[in-house]
């Protein structure tokens, strides 16, 4: 049995605001439903100097701030941040798909309250949220019954027999590099060849169920 987080409140009870920079528009997407998921409000920005604009114009309990963007990266805006008035006070998430020790010490040494790798797991990051802004957190316990059912679509999905090794490797490198624009990419290629795999496939990424997609590509 283990616990899944249903909700994330601030201590008056209020929803936390969040804002997400990232110049992926799957991204973006994909960390607001997972935040909307917990009653977390998201904002969106595509580059980090809009997400600078926001910052200026509206109120933000905290900054989920990918590392990796054209024009100015997350190290810069979050340098910029420091110096502005209103964003210096709150606390930035680091998410992103580098590995590299270099880049989350860099990020925790220039005052980031975390740093979330891609993909992003649901826990991970609600975790690391409520740990930034001392969140109330609600569970829901999930017994090995209830993933039992919730596998069973899993289990009864369309073999991946079909595609190659070479194709699976792609696909699997695509979600462990945390690139779900490509791996989306690649589903809508794949839909022309086996329409209930790529059906099945998105299903799993838009749950952000990533354990689920590589268990079914590595059958």
């Amino acid at each position: 049995e283990r616990q899944r987080v249903t909700s994330l409140r601030k201590p008056d009870g209020s929803a936390p605001r969040v804002l997400i920079i990232d110049d992926e528009e799957t991204n973006l997407s994909m960390l607001s439903d997972m935040l909307a998921a917990v009653g977390v409000e998201a904002r969106t920005a595509s580059s980090g100097a809009n997400g600078l604009i926001c910052i200026e114009q509206e109120f933000f309990d905290a900054v989920l701030l990918d590392l990796r963007m054209p024009d100015m990266d997350g190290h810069e805006v979050h340098r910029r941040l420091r110096e502005h008035e209103t964003g210096r006070e709150i606390p930035v998430l680091f998410v992103s798909a580098s590995a590299q020790i270099q880049d989350r010490e860099k990020a925790i040494e220039l005052g980031a309250a975390a740093f979330v790798t891609k993909p992003v797991r649901e826990s991970v990051m609600h975790q690391a949220l409520a740990d930034a802004l001392v969140l109330e957190v609600s569970y829901q316990n999930v017994t090995k019954e209830n993933l039992a059912v919730e596998r069973v679509e899993t289990e009864a999905a369309p073999p991946t027999t079909a595609l190659d090794a070479a194709r699976r490797a792609e696909l699997l490198d695509f979600v462990r590099s945390g690139d779900v624009s490509a791996f989306s990419a690649a589903i809508e290629e794949l839909e022309f060849e086996n329409a209930k795999l790529a059906a099945r496939l998105t299903e799993l990424i838009d749950a952000f169920d990533y354990d689920g997609i590589e268990s079914l590509l590595s059958d």
